[in-house]
């Protein structure tokens, strides 16, 4: 189930989905510039995020025990790229989830904290 955020959210508070089971993709809007602390913490069968570039904060916890993560596509460029808490993504098999980043964004993702985790980052056009 592909969950819908309206356009007019600007930011995801603490703990607002956390534990539902039925949420399976995430297309965040542009407008929103905060996820905060566990908002979508034990969302099981979350398997694909995007996120948007205006995002400025991941709070901690906000993803973790997120195990079905397979994907993420920031949109994030690499000059407004954000160190993110660092238990952002606890619980990801940061082996097995590939982050796609904007093109030329790889090394600034890879030596950024919290998203320097991830093994698999590749670019998009």
């Amino acid at each position: 189930m592909n969950t819908f955020i309206p356009n007019s959210v600007v930011s995801i508070g603490d703990c607002a989905f956390c534990g539902c089971v039925y949420i399976e993709s995430l297309d965040i809007p542009n407008s929103v510039i905060r996820i905060e602390e566990n908002a979508f913490t034990n969302c099981f069968k979350l398997s694909q995020i995007k996120l948007p570039s205006n995002l400025t904060h991941i709070g901690d916890g906000a993803f973790a025990g997120c195990t079905g993560l397979f994907k993420i596509i920031s949109y994030i460029p690499e000059n407004k790229l954000f160190t993110t808490e660092e238990d952002a993504f606890l619980g990801v098999d940061y082996t097995k989830c590939t982050l796609f980043v904007p093109s030329g964004a790889i090394s600034k993702y890879s030596t950024t904290s919290s998203w320097n985790h991830f093994t698999n980052i590749v670019t998009y056009e």
